[in-house]
């Protein structure tokens, strides 16, 4: 099968293992991958949580990242908000 190309862009992806040797849900591991716009990684394009293994899961969980280097960690955000805010605001509603 042949495609018409109509748009083309280069992205840069930088991978972290973020859970590995085993999940609860019986995937091997999950990886947290930021999409940059350029390779000087000045822009996120979009950040995507992915699980390999029996039960592959791909979601997009951000636009934006905000690094903490002394203690190689970094927290996502969504429309400026931290994603794990959005997931208390849900509990507090129950």
């Amino acid at each position: 099968m042949g495609y018409g190309i109509y748009k083309t862009e280069v992205l840069t992806i930088h991978r972290f293992m973020v859970a590995g040797g085993g999940l609860g849900n019986g995937n091997a591991y999950a990886d947290v991958e930021i999409h940059y716009t350029d390779a000087d990684k000045g822009e996120v394009d979009s950040i995507w949580y992915k699980e390999y293994g029996g039960s592959p899961v791909c979601r997009y969980i951000g636009d934006e990242v905000e690094w903490d280097y002394g203690e190689s960690t970094f927290k996502v955000k969504f429309c400026g908000k931290y994603i794990d805010d959005e997931d208390k605001e849900d509990e507090d509603k129950e």
